[in-house]
């Protein structure tokens, strides 16, 4: 699966793995370096992931504004063409970024859910997740999760067409308004 790499300052880490977790709800691997082994040759390691991506998330702080290596790999990313996605956590816009659109994270702030969905699309993630699927019928997941008794990855299951709580509930009209404005048919879910 294509990864976004996330580049950002070890003192933005708390916010940068809440975004993580955030994109991995939203079916998004994120590579960030601390899940480097021991022992490994880490400058090749980053440079082989930043090759591997498409995407690439920078979080702009003074922090990392300070980082030669997050410098570096901005550097190395625009480079070779990678789509970036900037979020300002704290201090000036980088010149460096200036002219792109940024998310504004200030007070840690976790971005809204057209990045996660262009993210997606910039991925090649043709499926949508959970998150975008109840955005986009207006639901609310802590309700939806309440009255069907699931978590995210049963209620995919279900949006994908396995027969599980979520396809065989009460709330099947959910699952059937979820394929039809997504346009997925199979032989167990026809109207």
């Amino acid at each position: 699966m294509a990864h976004v790499f996330m580049s950002y300052s070890h003192k933005d880490s708390a916010y940068a793995h809440r975004l993580a977790n955030e994109l991995s709800q939203w079916g998004i691997e994120a590579w960030i370096d601390d899940r480097i082994d021991y022992g490994t040759n880490w400058p090749r390691v980053i440079q082989d992931s930043l090759n591997a991506c498409p995407a690439f998330i920078v979080i702009m702080s003074t922090n990392a504004y300070k980082s030669d290596w997050v410098q570096n790999e901005v550097s190395y990313a625009q480079g070779k063409g990678k789509a970036i996605f900037p979020i300002r956590l704290d201090g000036d816009v980088w010149v460096s970024l200036a002219a792109r659109q940024y998310f504004d994270g200030q007070g840690g702030k976790l971005p809204p859910r057209d990045f996660y969905i262009r993210l997606q699309r910039t991925l090649g993630i043709k499926q949508p997740f959970p998150g975008s699927v109840m955005d986009e019928l207006g639901l609310n997941w802590d309700t939806t999760k309440k009255e069907m008794g699931l978590d995210r990855e049963s209620f995919l299951k279900g949006f994908l067409g396995s027969s599980d709580k979520a396809a065989d509930s009460d709330n099947s009209d959910i699952m059937k308004q979820i394929r039809k404005n997504w346009n997925i048919e199979d032989d167990n879910h026809k109207d």
